[in-house]
């Protein structure tokens, strides 16, 4: 059996919403993560197991920052972070090196941000 070209998880934590991504981020399979993305003001983008990440995977991101008010990325491995360095994204995006930490970043953002 054919595995998947990507995952797409979700899930709550308490009013921030973990967007958890494997697999490859291409034209085909953007619109899953879009969609995700759609649903709240306070993400967590966790991208570690994300094995393709190149032109599609830039404009998601840009779109993201652009759309969600309390958006952090997790980011690790380094099919995801030399994009971001390549095309200097890293330097306006709150990359995390763990969830945890990105919840913590949302969080803080949350209650700093006026509106």
């Amino acid at each position: 059996m054919e595995q998947p070209l990507i995952t797409v998880r979700t899930s709550w934590h308490g009013d921030v919403l973990l967007v958890a991504v494997s697999g490859e981020i291409d034209l085909d399979t953007a619109p899953r993560v879009r969609s995700a993305l759609r649903t709240t003001t306070a993400v967590v983008l966790d991208l570690r197991e994300v094995t393709f990440f190149g032109s599609t995977g830039i404009q998601l991101l840009l779109d993201a920052h652009h759309d969600i008010r309390d958006l952090a990325v997790v980011a690790s491995s380094r099919t995801v972070l030399r994009a971001l360095e390549v095309t200097d994204l890293a330097r306006y995006l709150p990359l995390c090196p763990s969830p945890d930490a990105a919840f913590d970043h949302v969080r803080r953002t949350a209650r700093t941000c006026p509106g």
